[in-house]
């Protein structure tokens, strides 16, 4: 499907007069041709691109571009003051509730008259679920526009519209909601910065032969992946150092993923061999909040990363970030059994960022023919 008819096809009814009008910048776009087109020359050389076309183009795009911007600033100032409203409603009704006391002897209660009705609940609990969908299209908006203009220019000073993001409103909602949608926050006793979603990841590989990549590629018995992670801005002071080791399934063992922590500051002495194991936890050792077992399972780690990393010159060689929100309880990732839904297939996605009309490079084709020859997936 062209992108002009998935922008027609995915309108939102709110913001139908504030999409950007993409048939139209590209229309503008065009030049007409030199001569007619003929059988033999369909498509012949068109007039060449002036300073007034650029003009003419450069003020309809930022028309464009203010149209979008201000529906979306004007949609997030409205979101953020119902969340502020229906979070002055939902703390009126805990307060109602802490505050009902003892049911008596004869089972009543001295506070039941201001008690919170069901249909409080079932009100509140509407408000909550406008709300969520209203952030969820405005992201559809947001993410809609912000490719119709890549698509129809490749650089441009746009106003940031797509800078914005709706990780703290979904936060904010998440309190709301409580245990139907928690959100996970590595840090609750601050409020939610748009950098506490951030993970960062740095892959250790030999450079020369990239035995780690091709062995997780291949998962390979025993391959290992070793990465340095940490989350949250570039301030943070604490990072894991993580090794997956891929077990087949004719082992009967599952694949493991195990890591330490450790400061900032540290990590590279420690990569390189000047930091020990032995002086990482000897803190950790002395102050005894951690039980023994534990600190020796990290060491025996660190002991196995530092030694992999100095035998065969590991060294970083790739990087990678996102924002991630996650929905689970805090410090507690488990999920009951009937709430897992087995999906029977696998997918496999390769993105790409190119530019208009260009080819997507031949090594991401040669690695995805090369991903699909090798797991040899069964067609139904």
């Amino acid at each position: 499907m062209k992108f002009g008819e998935q922008l027609r096809s995915s309108v939102i009814k709110e913001y139908q007069w504030y999409y950007i009008a993409y048939d139209e910048l590209k229309e503008l776009m065009k030049k007409d041709y030199v001569t007619k087109p003929t059988k033999q020359n369909p498509k012949p050389k068109r007039q060449e691109w002036t300073e007034a076309d650029e003009s003419k183009f450069i003020a309809r795009i930022e028309l464009e571009l203010d149209k979008v911007y201000s529906k979306q600033k004007l949609k997030v100032i409205e979101i953020s003051r119902r969340i502020q409203s229906t979070e002055r409603e939902v703390n009126d009704i805990v307060a109602r509730l802490d505050s009902r006391g003892p049911v008596g002897r004869d089972g009543t209660n001295a506070n039941e008259d201001d008690a919170p009705t069901e249909e409080e609940f079932m009100m509140l609990e509407e408000d909550l679920n406008e709300i969520t969908a209203d952030v969820n299209d405005l992201a559809k908006f947001v993410q809609l526009n912000y490719t119709g203009f890549q698509k129809i220019i490749k650089k441009h000073d746009a106003k940031p519209f797509f800078k914005d993001n709706y990780d703290s409103d979904i936060v904010k909602l998440s309190k709301l909601w409580d245990i139907h949608l928690p959100v996970l926050v590595f840090n609750t006793n601050k409020e939610f910065d748009a950098k506490d979603s951030a993970i960062t990841s740095i892959y250790y590989d030999n450079p020369e032969k990239f035995d780690l990549y091709e062995g997780r590629l291949k998962k390979t018995e025993g391959a290992e992946a070793i990465r340095l992670r940490w989350y949250g801005g570039m301030d943070t002071e604490t990072i894991f150092v993580e090794r997956k080791t891929h077990r087949e399934d004719w082992t009967g063992e599952k694949s493991v993923k195990a890591r330490f922590a450790m400061k900032e500051k540290f990590v590279n002495s420690y990569m390189k061999g000047d930091l020990l194991p032995e002086a990482i936890f000897e803190k950790a050792r002395k102050d005894g909040k951690k039980p023994a077992k534990v600190i020796d399972e990290d060491e025996r780690l660190a002991k196995e990363v530092q030694y992999s990393v100095l035998k065969h010159g590991y060294v970083p060689l790739c990087r990678s970030f996102y924002n991630r929100t996650a929905f689970q309880l805090p410090a507690d990732a488990r999920l009951p059994p009937e709430d897992v839904e087995r999906f029977p297939y696998a997918i496999l996605e390769v993105k790409l960022q190119t530019q208009a009309g260009q080819e997507p490079p031949s090594w991401g084709m040669d690695r995805t023919r090369a991903l699909i020859a090798y797991a040899r997936p069964e067609i139904r």
